[in-house]
């Protein structure tokens, strides 16, 4: 009888790595749902142009002290045009993303919104079968389906109050989720290789100057979302600055777990944004999660899930606004 060669343990140092890059992914996904429950705090005093102007001037300020710092020290060097050109193009799918997202934090519980969110995987499944010519197979059509009856689930109480009530808010924040899939498409069609601190500067900074028309036309007395221009004060001046930080660290953190470890063992740990956005709506914002978000996410959940078991790589956060 043959001896069998016994497997090799894993490296302590291996294991170890592994499992600080898994406690930055859960810090990160708790700082960006943070992240969002300030921004829906936002949304009770200030039009999504505003806010969107707000969040990433804050965002590329931390993130261009950061680069400076980087810089300095010979870690990063100065973006090249090609650089700057996959950055503006994605930029422009990350300011419907936000903005799409934004608006729906105004009107549906936090958590809803973060749960729908959650079917990107299923767009990036059907983009990348449109747009890279992958193949779907009929397990993903069947996930495709499972998650966006969860996202009808979630939305069917709101179907009679007309499109100006929460309708239109479950319906922005699907247009969120298209859209960031899309953008995450289009960087594995870029095959973008920009350090991390240079893609949250370029990122941040194209996103707020893409912002600003859409701000004037606030100003203006013409706002997309109806809701006028408001001067800040000290105390929001303070959250902006800290929903910046929120959003430079909280990537920060995310880049870090996912250089150390693969994304099959970090792609689990992204639905505790789902407790967070519970958590955070409840004390926040007297959010109950009802039976219809519970059901709904569980659908999406299971859809996701068969998704990402096939394509590794379908990071689902739309924290990345």
């Amino acid at each position: 009888m043959m001896a069998q060669t016994a497997t090799p343990p894993v490296p302590f140092a291996l294991a170890s790595m592994q499992r600080r890059a898994m406690g930055y992914m859960l810090i990160a996904i708790a700082i960006l749902t943070l992240m969002d429950a300030g921004i829906k705090l936002m949304t009770g005093t200030f039009g999504t142009a505003q806010i969107l102007v707000m969040r990433y001037s804050a965002g590329f300020l931390f993130a261009l002290i950061l680069f400076i710092g980087l810089l300095a020290m010979g870690r990063v060097g100065l973006p090249s045009w090609r650089s700057l050109l996959r950055s503006f193009q994605r930029s422009v799918l990350v300011v419907i993303v936000a903005g799409c997202f934004f608006y729906a934090l105004s009107v549906i519980p936090l958590a809803e919104a973060t749960a729908i969110a959650f079917t990107a995987p299923l767009y990036i499944a059907l983009l990348g079968w449109l747009i890279l010519k992958e193949p779907v197979d009929g397990r993903t059509w069947v996930a495709i389906l499972i998650g966006l009856t969860g996202v009808g689930v979630i939305s069917s109480g709101a179907f009679g109050d007309g499109f100006s009530g929460a309708l239109s808010g479950y319906i922005a924040a699907a247009v969120a989720s298209f859209a960031y899939a899309a953008a995450l498409v289009l960087t594995r069609l870029h095959a973008a290789s920009d350090p991390v601190p240079t893609m949250i500067l370029l990122q941040t900074g194209f996103s707020a100057l893409l912002a600003l028309p859409f701000l004037a036309l606030t100003v203006l007395g013409l706002p997309l979302d109806g809701r006028p221009f408001v001067m800040l004060d000290s105390g929001w001046l303070w959250l902006t600055l800290g929903v910046g930080f929120l959003g430079t660290c909280g990537h920060l953190c995310m880049a870090y777990a996912f250089k150390h470890a693969h994304a099959a063992k970090l792609g689990p740990l992204e639905y505790t944004s789902l407790l967070w956005a519970a958590f955070y709506g409840f004390f926040l914002f007297a959010e109950v999660p009802g039976l219809r978000l519970i059901i709904g996410s569980g659908l999406i959940v299971i859809g996701t899930w068969i998704v990402m078991r096939k394509d590794k790589d379908t990071g689902t956060a739309i924290e990345a606004v």
